[in-house]
C-alpha cells in the first residue's frame, strides 16, 4: 500500500511538472531601484517577471523611478499602491493597451496616482481598459488622463470608488 501511494505521488509530481504555468507572467512588486521605467522589463520587478496576466497583481511602493510605461500590451487583475508609496505616472504608450480586468486599483499611498493614455503625432493612442467587475479604492486620488484631446478610455462597467476618481486634463 505504501509503495503504491509513493509511486502515485511520484507520478503526480512528474505529470504536474509538464503542466506548470509559463514563467513569463507573475505578480510582483515594482523594485525600489529599477533599471528603467519599462513595465514589461522583468528586471524592474521583484518577481523577475513583469505582471502581465489576468490573475497577476502589480504592487507599487517607494521607488527611484516613478514614470512607468508599457512596451507591450499588458493585462493585470489589479494594481495596489501601498501605504507610503511614491506618486506614479503609469502610461499606455501609443498602440499599446493596458487592461485592468479584475480587482481594480487600490491606492493606500496618500498620494494621487496618474494613469495616462499617450497619443503620438500621427494620432496613434494608448488605451487603458477596465474590463470585468472593477473597484477603485483610494486614500488619495486616482487620475485618469488622455495625453491630448483624444479620448481612449474603454469603460463598460460601473466604477465604485471610496474616493472620487477624476479625469484630469
Amino acid at each position: 500500500m505504501k509503495q503504491s501511494l509513493f509511486r502515485n505521488l511520484v507520478l503526480l509530481l512528474i505529470a504536474s511538472s509538464f503542466t506548470a504555468a509559463p514563467a513569463q507572467a507573475a505578480s510582483g512588486t515594482w523594485n525600489t531601484n529599477p533599471a528603467n521605467g519599462d513595465w514589461n522589463m522583468p528586471l524592474n520587478w521583484s518577481s523577475m517577471a513583469a505582471p502581465n496576466g489576468p490573475a497577476d497583481v502589480a504592487i507599487f511602493g517607494l521607488s527611484t523611478i516613478t514614470s512607468v510605461f508599457l512596451s507591450a500590451n499588458t493585462e493585470v487583475d489589479s494594481i495596489v499602491f501601498s501605504a507610503g508609496a511614491s506618486a506614479y505616472r503609469i502610461a499606455a504608450r501609443p498602440r499599446f493597451t493596458f487592461t485592468i480586468s479584475g480587482g481594480g486599483i487600490g491606492n493606500m499611498s496618500g498620494l494621487t496616482q496618474n494613469f495616462v493614455a499617450e497619443v503620438d503625432g500621427q494620432g496613434n493612442f494608448g488605451t487603458i481598459e477596465f474590463a470585468g467587475s472593477i473597484a477603485v479604492m483610494a486614500s488619495a486620488g486616482i487620475c485618469l488622463r488622455a495625453a491630448t484631446n483624444h479620448s481612449s478610455w474603454t469603460v463598460a462597467l460601473q466604477i465604485i470608488c471610496a474616493q472620487p476618481v477624476t479625469t484630469c486634463t
